[in-house]
């Protein structure tokens, strides 16, 4: 499914965003009122070269707390 992104003259008003939580997601970007499709998870598949990073992250989960504050 792809995703579409359109550029809104101005957001609407809150009452609509929330109406179309979870179908319709509205975001600022640049100072640009956009829109676009809801993003929507890949459930349980994920390509190899996502997998392939896992350990990675791990890695760092792991090593956040090891971090100096100066960081």
């Amino acid at each position: 499914m792809a995703v579409v992104m359109v550029r809104l003259l101005v957001l609407p008003h809150e009452d609509i965003i929330d109406g179309f939580k979870g179908n319709v997601d509205y975001y600022v970007h640049r100072g640009i009122p956009c829109a676009r499709s809801w993003p929507k998870s890949p459930g349980q598949h994920r390509s190899l070269a996502v997998m392939a990073q896992w350990p990675i992250f791990s890695f760092a989960t792991r090593e956040w707390k090891n971090l100096s504050k100066a960081v």
